[in-house]
């Protein structure tokens, strides 16, 4: 380190607290990776303007620790949906001893900042390298142009993911499904729900319920009555008129469940894999697939932009891992999720599950996530005045 770089480096320190110095140190110790750092660093409160100064102050490469080729990635935070993954790093590191496998386990609404910051302001330090990702933040970061293009020649196993779930610009490739369709507590007199049309049917007049802020609801109205997406207006008719419907938008799963079971709500559209874990402690709350299909909620594999080639090549290789027969079966078995390959080992759990069956992916309906990022601002306006203001 030169003697303007170590000048830098002393004016970020001075201003810096006890906790981010500590992780400087650590990284001009060797002991943590320039990867490693930005990660750390951020945590601490650092911003990423400050420790990408840092790291040009200290110099070196992004791709590279300690002469291994160095990749992150991301995965969802409990629930093991980091078991598959963690697994498959461990045996690949086995066989490549040159390779250095890190993990961010999160949610994408807290990851996905980070990952746009990063690439603002240290383009060549992405906060993670690549992973599994949900479908609102696939399609934000093509908005974003965060990914990059998968070659699908290095991922020979694409062939048995379902072609619907292979995103067209290579961009993302579709490893798992949860199904949305309708949680119904059983202390409705109306039984079993078979319609998405029930949600919106005068019998469920301020019986039904959801999460406030999301999308779901209305898209699948404009969708069976003439309109989609791209046309919005016919879903925002069916609401206006049927705002009484609601009984509340809630915040979180829990609050939702307590509405079924109490049987203040009798009907709501939510994720087969939560609905499970509710009828495994016995509450009184049922799940039914509408006759015009589940909506799908699948979890995808994209690879962040500007890696080295050998940084690339280790993402590919680790997500053709993923989508082997085993490894596909083994994280929809533990997470209770359908996986979108055809030729995936299934225990007889998955098996005998019939809302884990592959035909339910392949029926369901698949939402334009890049066009709902787009339009949510507008789409919130309209909803608050057409449909809340009428609850």
């Amino acid at each position: 380190m030169d003697m303007d770089a170590r000048r830098r480096l002393d004016e970020i320190r001075s201003g810096s607290s006890q906790l981010e110095n500590s992780v400087i140190d650590e990284l001009l110790a060797g002991r943590v990776s320039r990867r490693q750092f930005i990660r750390t660093a951020t945590l601490f409160g650092m911003s990423f303007g400050v420790a990408a100064a840092v790291l040009e102050a200290c110099g070196g490469s992004s791709g590279s620790s300690g002469g291994k080729t160095h990749v992150t990635m991301f995965v969802f935070a409990g629930s093991h949906q980091g078991d598959v993954p963690k697994a498959v790093a461990q045996k690949y590191i086995a066989s490549h001893p040159d390779v250095q496998i890190d993990f961010v386990e999160s949610n994408t609404v807290i990851a996905y900042p980070k990952m746009i910051a990063a690439k603002k302001t240290t383009p060549n330090q992405n906060f993670v390298d690549f992973g599994i990702f949900n479908g609102s933040a696939v399609a934000q970061g093509g908005v974003d142009h965060l990914w990059d293009t998968i070659n699908l020649d290095n991922v020979p196993n694409v062939q048995h993911v379902l072609p619907a779930y292979v995103a067209a610009d290579k961009m993302s490739i579709g490893y798992q499904t949860t199904i949305m369709a309708l949680a119904y507590s059983k202390k409705s007199p109306l039984g079993v729900p078979d319609s998405w049309t029930d949600m919106w049917n005068p019998k469920y007049r301020g019986k039904l319920s959801y999460l406030s802020d999301e999308w779901e609801p209305l898209v699948i109205a404009a969708r069976l009555n003439g309109g989609d997406e791209k046309n919005i207006d016919p879903g925002f008719k069916i609401w206006a008129a049927n705002a009484k419907n609601w009984k509340a938008f809630v915040q979180g799963n829990d609050q939702l469940e307590n509405l079924l079971v109490s049987g203040d709500a009798w009907i709501a559209p939510y994720f087969d894999s939560i609905v499970h874990n509710w009828e495994l402690a016995n509450a009184p709350i049922g799940f039914s697939i509408p006759k015009e299909g589940g909506i799908a909620f699948p979890i995808l594999m994209s690879i962040v932009s500007d890696l080295t080639p050998a940084q690339k090549k280790v993402c590919e290789d680790l997500i053709n891992e993923l989508l082997s027969p085993d490894n596909a079966g083994s994280y929809g078995d533990l997470t209770w999720a359908i996986p979108l390959v055809d030729n995936a080992t299934l225990s007889a759990q998955m098996k005998a599950a019939p809302d884990l069956q592959l035909s339910l992916a392949q029926k369901a309906f698949q939402f334009d996530w890049t066009t709902i990022a787009q339009q949510e601002t507008t789409w919130r306006a309209r909803w608050n005045q057409e449909v809340v203001a009428k609850v």
